[in-house]
């Protein structure tokens, strides 16, 4: 299940890049529900908020290392942690693929999703952040129950 997860975050987030690049020209923002929601295509070559620009090959090292750390540990511990863990996870390195690929790829990671007062965002984006959120979750409530992510 949780190879599907990564999968599905990864596909979706590829797929949902592929429209805006070929609908879209860089910069181009389409109002979805104005003042609100827009479609804005942004070419993000830095990491969250737009930290470490132009710092591509850097990005593409860390990303890597951190996805075989969390590939391993999901790999080895299947069927020995909490399914929250596992979950949070999959998130992660489902997201983590995404905007590796566009850096490897492109030379920078799409971003689409602008709600005007957050910075552009994309599906991968979304991924990473909850799987933190349920990472944050089960260190905090099933770490002080069960000792930290144990399967109960």
């Amino acid at each position: 299940m949780y190879y599907i997860i990564i999968a599905s975050v990864f596909i979706v987030d590829q797929l949902s890049k592929y429209f805006v690049l070929i609908n879209m020209a860089p910069g181009q923002s389409i109002p979805i529900f104005d003042e609100i929601f827009y479609l804005t295509f942004v070419r993000n070559t830095g990491a969250a908020f737009s930290n470490f620009q132009d710092q591509r090959w850097g990005l593409v090292v860390v990303t890597s290392l951190v996805l075989i750390v969390l590939v391993v540990f999901l790999v080895r511990n299947i069927h020995k942690e909490h399914w929250s863990l596992l979950l949070a996870t999959s998130l992660i390195v489902g997201g983590g693929l995404g905007n590796l690929l566009d850096r490897i790829r492109l030379g920078y990671v799409v971003d689409m999703f602008d709600f005007q007062f957050w910075p552009v965002f994309n599906i991968a984006d979304m991924g990473v952040v909850v799987g933190c959120g349920f990472l944050i979750l089960n260190i905090a409530w099933l770490g002080k129950k069960d000792g930290y992510g144990k399967k109960t």
